[in-house]
């Protein structure tokens, strides 16, 4: 090995200097490191772990600690400071909006937000009693709400006021380009102004999700937000009447790569680093029905393929041939003078 050698003439140099100067320890010391974290990176990329690109810029002692704690942890959440929740009327059919506006502020703000809580009320509910609720929070603080302000709210808008809370100094690009008109700043002044009654500052741990409570924890570095806001339309179009509440929770370092979970109420339903592999949407709703409502029928999400009756129709499709009659020479002939060919 290279570093081997390497070492070797470092210790030989080290003896024919009785007192090393101060430069040359520096020197020493600093090389023994560099040996250090070399054999550990490489010990790390041996055991087979996911890394994702990110970990480039860790210290080879935060690697070695995350390789080593990967099993534990890997069922753990992200540590919530800042969560936005949306509320959404289930009559008006703003399910999909609502996922959207998810998957907006979760790509505007993926080092920001640490969940988005998607909340559906339902018609006649305490929360949305004649329908038409959109609703959205910011650690427990009201940022827009459809009915006092009329209409729904631009994308740029929500995310502006997100970002005058989490991170003022943030440029937000095209987003900034057009400003609010004055009156609608007048009107926040206003909001603002009653919503400071309160005497303590709006924290995540504040926030109250509604139970039975659903969360997706997915990896950054791997880009899977996509696969969660589509896994949860999936199970908040099924258990539209059982879940109340469902978090997209962005994974990032120190946390380890390479997580995608899915839990009900804090118990795992699916973790794909046991499990191997990512779940089918039927799979984790069929799981999730065990729990909430056992004697359901979940439809086709039930049904279990029969590969064998698959391969057997697959058979009766290949020996079925169509047979082709062939025309002899006088039929040929005829057919070129019909359709005037030489």
């Amino acid at each position: 090995m290279p570093n081997k050698h390497l070492l070797l003439l470092i210790l030989l140099l080290s003896l024919s200097f009785p007192q090393p100067s101060s430069s040359f320890s520096f020197f020493l010391q600093n090389t023994r490191n560099i040996l250090t974290t070399q054999s550990s990176l490489s010990t790390f990329h041996n055991v087979g772990e996911y890394i994702p690109p990110y970990t480039t810029t860790f210290s080879s002692s935060s690697l070695l600690q995350m390789s080593s704690t990967s099993t534990s942890s890997s069922t753990s959440t992200p540590k919530i400071n800042t969560i936005v929740c949306i509320e959404y009327c289930t009559g008006c059919q703003w399910m999909p909006r609502a996922i959207w506006m998810a998957q907006e502020l979760l790509t505007t703000f993926q080092e920001e937000l640490d969940e988005v809580c998607l909340v559906p009320c339902f018609v006649g509910s305490n929360d949305n009693p004649k329908g038409g609720k959109f609703a959205i929070y910011l650690n427990g603080k009201l940022l827009w709400d459809r009915k006092s302000k009329g209409h729904f709210p631009e994308m740029k808008q929500v995310k502006q006021k997100v970002r005058d809370v989490i991170d003022p100094n943030r440029n937000l690009g095209h987003s900034d380009v057009s400003k609010e008109k004055e009156e609608e700043e007048e009107e926040e002044e206003e909001e603002n102004s009653k919503l400071s009654a309160a005497a303590a500052a709006p924290s995540a741990n504040a926030v109250k999700r509604p139970t039975p409570h659903a969360s997706i924890t997915y990896c950054t570095g791997c880009r899977w937000m996509l696969r969660s806001g589509w896994m949860a339309q999936e199970l908040l179009t099924t258990f539209q009447e059982e879940l109340n509440s469902i978090s997209l929770l962005p994974a990032r370092p120190p946390l380890p790569g390479g997580l995608f979970t899915v839990t009900l109420d804090e118990k795992v339903v699916w973790n794909r680093k046991e499990e191997g592999r990512f779940p089918e949407p039927k799979e984790v709703k069929q799981r999730i029905r065990d729990v909430l409502n056992p004697d359901r029928d979940l439809g086709h999400s039930d049904v279990v393929v029969d590969d064998s009756s698959n391969k057997k129709e697959d058979e009766n499709v290949e020996k079925e041939v169509v047979e082709v009659e062939e025309m002899d020479d006088d039929d040929a002939a005829e057919m070129r003078n019909f359709f005037g060919v030489a």
